[in-house]
Formats: C-alpha cells, structure tokens, sequence
C-alpha cells in the first residue's frame, strides 16, 4: 500500500515538472562507450530526491520514476534500443547515465528543475512584514 502511495505521489511530483532537468555530478573522467564514441557515463547523485520507498521499516532507495521520467523527457528515441541507457547505484544513492552531451546537459538541466521544485519545501517561512502604515 505504502509503494503505491509513493508511487502516484512520485508520479505526482515529477509529473508537474515533467519538462525540467540534473544533479551533481561525479568529479571522475567520463567513461566512454566503445559502441558509440560520442556517449560517456556520468554517475548523478539523485538521494536528496524523491527516490525512497518507504514501505519497509527502513527507507528504500527506489529512484525508477526519476529514471522513468528521463527516458520519457529526455531525447526518448536516444534509450533503449539506442545507445544511451540507464542504471541505479543503490550503494553510491546515484543513477547511471550512459549518453552523449547534449542529452547530458537535458538530464542536469531536468535534475535541477526536480530540485528547484523541492526547495519551497526546504525553505522555512518568510518573516512577516512589520506593518510600518501605524494601522
């Protein structure tokens, strides 16, 4: 029950910024693929998003509607049977990108909007305004 509460309010949130783009990146050279020299692999950190199940007693890192949502909004022809492809990394909390850089830049750029959408969230509340009229 727990996981498809998580399910459609995942599915929920990334659908409202379906659109938007990426995370930090891994400071190691890209990898690139023998297959296609123009895609390499960069690992994103995506724990600060909402990746976790938390139907256990102990959260699980589950980031498939992230993954879901960048193989639908970003270049959808260039997954599989394309060259890119996509993986989690539950010990590093991170997604696994295998694709070229201008769809690299898509994936930072939809990772970032997920975060900007957070940060309301994160915020605490603005101080209200003195009321300097005297009234």
């Amino acid at each position: 029950m727990n996981r498809i509460i998580f399910g459609v309010v995942g599915t929920a949130f990334l659908a409202t910024v379906a659109a938007i783009a990426v995370a930090r990146v891994s400071h190691a050279e890209p990898a690139t693929s023998p297959a296609d020299p123009g895609v390499y692999t960069v690992i994103y950190n995506v724990a600060d998003l909402p990746v976790w199940c938390v139907a256990a007693k102990e959260p699980q890192f589950d980031p498939s509607v992230v993954m879901a949502l960048l193989e639908a909004s970003v270049a959808p022809e260039s997954w599989d049977p394309g060259p890119g492809s996509i993986c989690a990394s539950a010990e590093h909390k991170s997604i696994v990108v295998s694709q070229n850089r201008a769809n690299h830049e898509k994936v930072v750029d939809v990772l970032r909007s997920l975060r900007a959408a957070q940060a309301p969230a994160r915020q605490p509340a603005a101080k209200a305004t003195p009321d300097v009229t005297g009234r």
